[in-house]
């Protein structure tokens, strides 16, 4: 996948977690801190930085292009 920018990722898990906290969904307790954590790491971020998204089968991990700090990661399960 390519480099996207801060605010596609940040709409989106602003609505995962949103749906999450209203019980619209169920994730785990865990996904839903690293939501949590996530947000507020892009949130301090301009909104048009890149963000790599990588995954292994094991886990996604989204990255600051420019920096290469960790921004938010989950281990993927079928749950998730």
């Amino acid at each position: 996948m390519s480099d996207l920018p801060v605010h596609y990722f940040l709409k989106l898990y602003q609505g995962r977690l949103s749906m999450a906290e209203d019980g619209v969904t169920s994730p785990r307790p865990e996904i839903v801190a690293g939501i949590r954590h996530l947000v507020a790491n892009l949130s301090a971020q301009d909104p048009n930085a890149k963000v790599r998204l990588e995954h292994d089968g094991v886990r996604a991990r989204f990255i600051a292009a420019a920096t290469g700090e960790l921004l938010g990661e989950f281990h993927l399960t079928n749950d998730a």
